[in-house]
């Protein structure tokens, strides 16, 4: 591909924590609208996912530094958190709109330390802070920019913040496929 394998990362970055704003943007509305929930059911579904994510995060150290490449992780991470929010619209009981939106977190668990642990790989510790500090600047405008987009796609069609989300988290999908394996450091030119 034209675009260096670090920019790519922090495009997948960007992509998969706007996806994530997007879940974190659009559930609460229909869990109130269409599951006649209300904001303690909001926040405990919120905490389960945190819970998940969190617990996720101290269990994927071991599989991650453990792992051949770390990017199939990170596409297997990708898949399990985008594909499950399809099917949120659908759902009509609490419980288990609870769970299939908790679980995916762990998905995120696993991608994430995958994405960073690829960047870590660079041999050169300059270029490798460079790199990691603008993975983590994709991240945080991912985040910033999504609810601009989940919040009014939610107003025209609930579904449609859903399937943006699992869009996206195809297009990080292709972009982690087109990286080289961590055996192959990414290109050092402090860009």
């Amino acid at each position: 591909m034209f675009v260096k394998p670090h920019h790519r990362m922090y495009a997948a970055a960007f992509l998969l924590d706007f996806s994530v704003a997007v879940a974190l943007t659009a559930l609460p509305f229909f869990i109130f609208e269409h599951l006649g929930g209300g904001p303690a059911m909001s926040g405990a579904v919120g905490a389960f996912q945190m819970a998940v994510y969190a617990g996720g995060c101290l269990l994927s150290a071991r599989f991650v530094s453990g792992a051949r490449s770390g990017l199939y992780l990170a596409i297997a991470g990708v898949a399990a958190f985008a594909l499950p929010f399809t099917l949120i619209p659908w759902m009509t009981s609490p419980l288990i709109c609870g769970v299939a939106t908790s679980l995916p977190f762990f998905g995120l668990a696993l991608a994430w330390p995958a994405m960073q642990s690829w960047l870590g790989g660079e041999p050169d510790p300059e270029a490798r802070a460079k790199h990691l500090t603008g993975f983590n600047t994709a991240t945080a405008f991912g985040f910033t920019f999504s609810p601009l987009f989940a919040g009014p796609l939610y107003d025209f069609d609930y579904r449609l913040p859903f399937f943006l989300l699992c869009l996206v988290g195809v297009v990080v999908v292709v972009l982690l496929r087109s990286l080289p394996d961590e055996a192959k450091a990414p290109e050092a030119d402090g860009d």
